[in-house]
Order: C-alpha cells, then structure tokens, then sequence
C-alpha cells in the first residue's frame, strides 16, 4: 500500500473555474475529498517534482504536455465528452437545431478569406492528431461515463470508468408550491436540447396549471443563438439564474425535472443525480449511461426509450396527476443517491491511485 502522503498529486482544471461543472465536480470536489482522507492533492498551480496529474479532458493536452514542462511521473486524463467522433448523436443534434449547416458554415469561413480557412484545417487536423498521440501515451485515461469508455477504450487499453459523484447539498425539505413546476437545470450549450420537450410542455400547460423553469446562467442571454432558441419556444418558461450557494434550495422548491437528450448521448449521470438529491420525481431521455442507471435501478426514475411529443407527454403527464408516483421515484432514488456519494466514488480514485503509484515506472 502507498503512503498517501508521500506522493505528491495534482489535478489540472479543464476551465481554471471552480464552479464550471466539471472543475467542480471532478477536480475541487475530488481534490477536497481526497485531502481530507489524507491524500497529498492539490490543484495544479505550476508545481514541480509530481508523482501523478490528472488533466480534465484537455483539448490541448499535447500543448501542455510539451510547453508546460511539468515533471510529473505518470499521466492520467479524464474525460467528459467525446472528441473522437464527429457525428455523435449530441453535437449533430445541436448543429442541426441550431441550423449551422456545413454550407453554411464553409460560406462563413470564405469570406474571411482563403487563407484563414486553409490555417484553421490545417491546424484543426494537426490538433487531432496530436489530441490521439497523447492519450495513447498517457498512463491512464478515465471516462465519466461507460459510454465514453466504450468509445476510447481502443485508444488506451487502461481506460476506467470514474462516475461524477452526487453533486448536492443537504438541506431540510422546503415546502413545494400546490401549482406543479417542472424545472430544468444546464449550461448554455445544453438549453438546445430543450427543443425535444418543448411541444409536449406546451400541450400540457394548455390543460393543466403548471409552470416551468430553465435553471441557468444568466450570461445565455448575451448569446445570440441561445437567445434565437428561447425565442422558438411555444412553452412558457421562467427563468432563474443559476447559482452555487443557492441551486439546491431552488430545485427543491419544484416537483418534477427532466433531463432530455438525443439517443445514445454520451453524458455523465450527473444532472439526474442532482435532480434524485434535491428530492425531485426525474425524467430522462436520451443517453446511454441514464439507461443503464435506470436498467440498475429501475424505478429511481422514469426512462424514456424515445423523445416523441407523445411519449413525452405521456410521462410528464401521469407526474402531474400522480402525486403518489412522484413520491415513489423520490422514494426510490434514495439507494442512488447513498450509491453516487462522494465517499462511495473516491474510493474508486483510492484503487486507481494505489495502483498506478505502485507500479514500477516504464
């Protein structure tokens, strides 16, 4: 067993934010944890003499690996989205809402010049190549969901999985409004998969008293296209502005929460975990790792194998009307909220740590 003490580890932010989504939950949350178990981690601020780094998902991973002239022994990166295939269901269902056509596209391009255009593939496809050099050399890849591991898993043989952990805090349960509120938390670039629920909201709020909120940051509205998709809405909406201190106390006040995304989406389970923890009835669609958190535990939360008006519909609709159904998922989800603590999932950081420290250096 290795001295948690005598290795020195860092972890390397993916935006240098700490309330980003993923520098909170897979770099402050877990460097945090590990301190306080004994582990000496810090966050990477130019130290020297490492034992081990791990960057999150780094697009110019080969970049910092050259010029930041960092001495650390072994080299772990996780990953959180997958840059390996163009055509993933997520990104093309974004492009395709948000008309950016390739045509289009190209037009845009050509008009800053030939010049510029020829530069930006050329370096586009220098990059890839770079991008896959350094995750075959790397140590250890870890993925935040098992679909992504799937995915890169032939890039790197020692590719694990490493889910986010529940994302939350306790707090007493808050007295929910008598009208129903649905409510939907994301960043900006995620506000596109809304589109999918937007009919069957719409429909609903015609027959039933019922109010929905879109729960995040308040820089959307400076975005031209994020504001073009608010805009093609025929649901009402409420916008609350999305906050650290105060996000679990908000989603406590709602009912129901959904999650919608294309099929076969390669996301992490975090935005449903978060949902279980505040204590809201959850509806998902979408990806891989959603079903097979709902195939392990399947009466947590309801799954929808298709993202049709009437399915969804159908779903938000028995929620609605059965306030007993709400409260079984609530219920139930409390074996995936003790599964998905942050204690339970650093242990698997621990393992991974124990092995790779352990190992004798190529």
């Amino acid at each position: 067993m290795i001295d948690p003490q005598q290795c020195k580890i860092v972890v390397k932010l993916k935006h240098l934010y700490p309330d980003d989504p993923v520098d909170r939950l897979r770099g402050v949350n877990v460097v945090a944890t590990l301190k306080k178990r004994g582990w000496d981690i810090e966050l990477y601020n130019n130290q020297q003499e490492i034992d081990l780094i791990i960057y999150l998902d780094d697009y110019n991973l080969y970049e910092r690996l050259i010029y930041e002239h960092i001495k650390a022994k072994i080299t772990v990166v996780d990953i959180q989205d997958n840059h390996l295939n163009r055509h993933n269901p997520a990104s093309q269902f974004i492009k395709n809402r948000r008309h950016h056509s390739k045509f289009k596209r190209l037009l845009v391009e050509l008009k800053q010049g030939i010049l510029p255009l020829f530069y930006k593939v050329l370096t586009k496809k220098i990059w890839y190549k770079l991008y896959i050099h350094s995750l075959k050399q790397a140590n250890h890849l870890v993925c935040s969901s098992h679909a992504l591991t799937k995915v890169y898993l032939p890039l790197n043989p020692r590719t694990v999985t490493i889910v986010d952990a529940l994302d939350t805090v306790s707090l007493p349960p808050s007295e929910k409004s008598k009208r129903i509120s649905i409510c939907w938390v994301g960043t900006q670039n995620n506000i596109v998969y809304l589109q999918l629920v937007d009919k069957a909201i719409a429909l609903l709020q015609k027959e039933y008293d019922l109010d929905f909120y879109i729960i995040t940051a308040d820089t959307i509205f400076d975005d031209p296209a994020s504001v073009a998709i608010l805009n093609s809405f025929e649901m009402q909406y409420q916008f609350t502005k999305w906050n650290k201190e105060t996000v679990a106390a908000e989603l406590q006040k709602h009912h129901i929460a959904i999650a919608p995304l294309p099929s076969m989406t390669e996301k992490s389970t975090n935005k449903i975990l978060t949902y279980m923890g505040a204590g809201l009835a959850t509806v998902a669609s979408g990806a891989q790792d959603y079903q097979q958190l709902h195939t392990q535990y399947p009466k947590s939360f309801h799954f929808l194998e298709e993202n049709t008006t009437t399915v969804w519909y159908q779903a938000l609709e028995r929620l609605i009307i059965d306030t007993t159904q709400r409260e079984a998922y609530v219920q139930k989800a409390q074996e995936v909220i003790t599964a998905y603590s942050i204690d339970k999932i650093i242990l698997q950081y621990e393992a991974l740590f124990q092995e790779l420290l352990s190992e004798p250096l190529q």
